[in-house]
């Protein structure tokens, strides 16, 4: 079951200082699994989907940078203790794109039931 609920996220994603003009695009897909329902009101493990543009020296570099992103986002948040710990981000790709590609949204995410 996809559930088509996105929420909004307020975190920038990418690298500060007056070099971030001479660093390269990455679109990251970036999908996550076993997060905890309690992010969309269900009691199930939930994954996600995401997609977020970053600016960075290196694919690896884009990664950790994404992957700090995602950790500040307050819709990633939960309450519950403990927390889930098998929880896992996945990158299904990481590509260079030309710099001056739209990052839209480049926030947000599309949750879907762990069941399926």
């Amino acid at each position: 079951m996809i559930i088509a609920k996105v929420k909004q996220s307020t975190v920038r994603v990418t690298r500060g200082g007056s070099g971030a003009n001479d660093m390269t695009l990455f679109r990251c897909l970036i999908r996550g699994e076993n997060f905890p329902g309690e992010l969309i009101g269900l009691t199930a493990a939930v994954g996600f989907r995401a997609t977020r543009f970053v600016d960075a020296e290196s694919a690896k570099e884009a990664e950790q940078i994404a992957v700090a992103a995602l950790r500040e986002d307050a819709a990633l948040t939960v309450t519950s203790e403990p927390r889930v710990k098998n929880a896992k981000v996945y990158f299904e790709s990481i590509e260079e794109v030309p710099a001056d590609t739209a990052r839209v949204p480049n926030s947000g995410f599309t949750f879907f039931t762990m069941d399926n």
